[in-house]
């Protein structure tokens, strides 16, 4: 008994933000630039994307540019942060050289339903995407539209 006493005392003074970090939710103010989500192919790959000449249109087939994209239920970041976290809203992960699907609809940051949703300013372009494959969602969902931001995709070549 003294031992788990000891054990849970230096495990608490070597983790004082333990009990914070397990009941935090996700805010979805940073949209994507969470651990796993770093701009991976930055604001260049997004402008290249969005820009005249060059962007990805409605119709058009996306891939990851870079190793992989994530999917999402929603325009926003919302990573599950611990088990009392339950509205991750990550669909999946598709890893480059796969098709993501096809573009539906391209939100604008001004248009981001997230500004009203979560009293947030959004930063990135997403695209609503029909997807290559239908994903459990959960509970008796199953979809074949996920939602990514343009700065981790590219046209499929």
């Amino acid at each position: 008994m003294v031992v788990l006493g000891v054990a849970s005392l230096l495990f608490f003074k070597n983790n004082p933000d333990f009990f914070t970090n397990l009941f935090k939710k996700w805010s979805p103010i940073d949209e994507g630039l969470g651990v796993d989500e770093a701009n991976v192919g930055g604001t260049e790959q997004e402008i290249l994307n969005t820009q005249e000449g060059t962007a990805i249109l409605v119709g058009q087939v996306i891939m990851p540019f870079g190793g992989s994209a994530n999917v999402r239920s929603s325009t926003y970041v919302n990573n599950d942060t611990g088990w009392t976290d339950f509205d991750d809203n990550l669909i999946t992960t598709i890893n480059s050289p796969d098709k993501i699907g096809t573009v539906q609809e391209i939100i604008l940051p001004a248009d981001n339903p997230v500004n009203i949703i979560e009293g947030v300013t959004a930063t990135h372009t997403w695209y609503k995407v029909k997807l290559e494959e239908t994903y459990w969602l959960g509970g008796l969902a199953w979809s074949d539209i996920g939602y990514v931001r343009a700065d981790v995709v590219k046209k499929f070549i």
